[in-house]
């Protein structure tokens, strides 16, 4: 476990001290369960030259700063058409290796990749600290996002989900 991840752990497990007998108790100890770090590589290492190929084509100009949820949508959705082991990821970021951001990146067979943080902010991945919550086929990340109508929160709202179908 790198020091890092260590840090958004124990955000995590600050929240929670801070929020005791709410229902925020009950989310963050989900999160503490669910939570695995995991290092993104750079596209170009993951992707076949068809598969970048295709990227370009259909998704990398569309993509935005501070649009990571609807990013990772959609590299996931056109990934998916050529291959049946891509998922949508959500889970965290250490920014400036001090503070957790909410984040979604993508995964590719057993790779993970990072469009936003690659292609838009051009960051080097190699010195960033991931941690994921949740793998999603875009399928079901989509079906999922269209019930509330944004971008985001599959992880939080099946979760929301969980705890109420157990009270």
């Amino acid at each position: 476990m790198s020091k890092n991840f260590e840090l958004i752990l124990q955000d995590i497990r600050n929240r929670k001290e801070l929020m005791k007998g709410s229902l925020h108790t009950e989310m963050l100890n989900l999160e503490l369960a669910d939570i695995k770090e995991v290092t993104c590589k750079p596209i170009r290492e993951v992707l076949s030259d068809e598969e970048w190929r295709l990227l370009e084509q259909r998704t990398i100009m569309g993509l935005q700063m501070k649009e990571c949820y609807s990013n990772s949508l959609h590299v996931a959705q056109v990934l998916s058409t050529i291959r049946d082991d891509v998922r949508y990821v959500e889970g965290y970021s250490l920014v400036a290796n001090v503070l957790p951001i909410v984040h979604a990146w993508v995964k590719v067979g057993e790779d993970y990749i990072d469009p936003t943080f690659e292609l838009v902010l051009k960051k080097d991945l190699t010195k960033e600290t991931y941690a994921a919550l949740g793998e999603y086929t875009y399928d079901y990340a989509l079906s999922r996002m269209a019930e509330w109508g944004t971008y985001g929160d599959v992880y939080i709202q099946d979760n929301l989900r969980k705890i109420k179908n157990n009270k």
